[in-house]
């Protein structure tokens, strides 16, 4: 967080934290006139920050950081065999996107979390199966690189 002198004013840098799709480094930049307005600035960028309106992504639902994951995991330098990256597919498109995709980014909350894994435990794909202690771990690692 800093505040500098720049051009007739100052200039208000917030550290966002890590774009989860590119790996860099996310900053809020805002210029503005005299000290005392740069510094309730940089409260009001901290404290938004802070409630997660600042998460390091363009994408606004689980659903769309999803669908950037999939193509990053597709395109990436380390790219997924087609059989994997087919049953990350199924994840998202059968278990994630369903119970998850709508929610916006700041909602997902570990105990929405711990719900969404304690459904899956129970009900499984046609709500009289549960899912093996595998396959909800799988579920997971789609959903923890995704938002890592």
């Amino acid at each position: 967080m800093t505040i500098r002198p720049r051009r007739g004013g100052y200039q208000v840098i917030v550290y966002a934290g890590i774009d989860p799709v590119t790996g860099r480094q996310r900053q809020i930049a805002r210029q503005v006139k005299g000290k005392r307005e740069a510094e309730r600035l940089e409260a009001k960028l901290r404290a938004e920050v802070a409630d997660g309106r600042h998460r390091g992504t363009s994408a606004r639902t689980v659903g769309e950081l999803l669908d950037v994951y999939l193509a990053w995991r597709e395109d990436s330098g380390k790219p997924l065999s087609p059989a994997t990256l087919n049953d990350y597919r199924t994840i998202v498109e059968t278990k994630l996107k369903p119970a998850l995709g709508k929610l916006r980014l700041p909602q997902l909350d570990p105990v929405t979390l711990d719900r969404f894994y304690g459904q899956l435990r129970r009900r499984g794909r046609n709500d009289s199966a549960s899912l093996s202690t595998s396959r909800v771990r799988q579920v997971h690692a789609v959903l923890s690189g995704a938002l890592g």
